[in-house]
């Protein structure tokens, strides 16, 4: 037991594997028999009565030591690249990202995808476009490209992780930019489009050719299938591809969209919905429940925030109450020693009144003189023959 504590202990350096040890060996020194020395040796080096040791070996204190500095600074040079990356790119303005003059947003605040907000972004997406073309077939020409790219991407498959990993990323590029080109065209148009269908519908006629010219160059055919794929992210961009293009209620991007349904004898396609949408109402319960209970709880402290202020309030009530009462129990208090005050110096006026008037009574009127005190009544001699000694 000894020799295995001193053996694992020497290679202990994780603290939570320590405290595990600790509390094992606990449990095992108490119920064995054991010297008692070997429980103390035991809570001396490793427990010292309940708190524990760093055991780490010098080699990675140095190194912690060491790299400390560094890994601070590579903290404040993370925090420093993400806000040069929210200044570089821009307000969130058609008129900033894509050079429109109009007062839209570039992204909508209640959309789920968002494209990237930079200059680069928008750069990168005009090497895929012709503007010498004015002609959608023809300006958008080179978006091939991307959708033979993203179609190769989805019949092979990488095998070692760091490859599906870059893989993945250029993909979920590929698919922004492709969504990119028809966001662009649809934030040129006004805000209240819908309403007045018959004065854009120069633009809304351009947008639906983009749709057009895309879907004819496979971009629902050839993309259709990454949805089958394990990654949130890039089933999260296929969906907002397929959204984009069936914007405005394309009757041709349905069509195609219908025979590639009726066409391809594909069930993964449709077991990928059909898991997602699981996935998405299993999603959708836990962030309802979560925030009834955030509603719950917010109800619980503000009800809880009520009862104190009614308590501080009724505080208040009753200490006025109290002083009031003090005040008025003061004052009868001091009315009622006015009182008997009065009452014991009116006694005292009638006593003195009274001996006044006996005083008066007792002497005699002008012209009369006192009467003399009476005289004691004479001692009677006994008679002879009474019998009285």
């Amino acid at each position: 037991m000894e020799n295995f504590i001193d053996g694992v202990g020497t290679l202990i350096s994780n603290m939570t594997h320590q405290k595990n040890m600790v509390n094992c060996m606990t449990s095992i020194l108490s119920v064995a028999t054991l010297p008692v020395r070997v429980m103390e040796d035991f809570q001396s080096t490793y427990g010292s009565g309940g708190q524990l040791q760093d055991i780490r070996s010098d080699a990675k204190k140095e190194y912690e030591r060491y790299y400390s500095s560094e890994e601070e600074l590579n903290e404040q040079l993370n925090t420093f690249a993400n806000n040069c990356m929210f200044a570089y790119c821009g307000e969130n303005t058609v008129q900033v990202q894509i050079d429109f003059p109009s007062d839209r947003e570039y992204n909508d605040k209640v959309a789920s995808e968002e494209l990237p907000l930079a200059e680069e972004f928008q750069d990168h997406l005009k090497c895929f476009i012709d503007l010498s073309k004015t002609a959608p077939k023809e300006r958008y020409a080179m978006a091939e490209k991307l959708i033979e790219q993203l179609h190769i991407s989805s019949n092979n498959y990488r095998s070692t992780l760091v490859e599906r990993i870059q893989q993945e990323k250029m993909d979920i590029k590929c698919l922004q930019l492709l969504r990119a080109m028809i966001h662009n065209e649809e934030r040129k148009l006004p805000g209240n489009w819908e309403m007045y269908p018959k004065k854009n519908k120069k633009k809304i006629q351009h947008l639906k050719q983009v749709q057009m010219a895309l879907a004819d160059k496979g971009a629902l055919l050839k993309i259709l299938p990454l949805i089958s794929r394990d990654s949130d992210d890039l089933i999260a961009e296929v969906l907002a591809l397929l959204a984009a293009m069936l914007y405005g209620g394309n009757e041709h991007v349905q069509d195609c969209l219908m025979d590639f349904f009726i066409g391809s004898r594909e069930e993964m396609l449709f077991s990928a919905f059909k898991s997602r949408m699981e996935l998405s109402a299993v999603i959708t319960t836990e962030r309802r429940l979560l925030e009834a209970q955030h509603k719950a709880e917010l109800q619980k402290a503000m009800e809880m925030e009520k009862a104190l202020s009614r308590a501080v309030i009724d505080g208040k009530t009753a200490m006025a109450a109290v002083k009031r009462h003090g005040s008025t129990a003061s004052m009868m208090s001091i009315m009622s020693a006015r009182g008997r005050g009065r009452i014991k110096t009116g006694r005292k006026r009638g006593q003195s009144s009274k001996s006044r008037k006996s005083a008066a009574a007792s002497r005699p009127e002008h012209g009369q003189s006192r009467p003399a005190w009476p005289t004691p009544p004479a001692a009677k001699t006994p008679q002879k023959g009474t019998g009285l000694i």
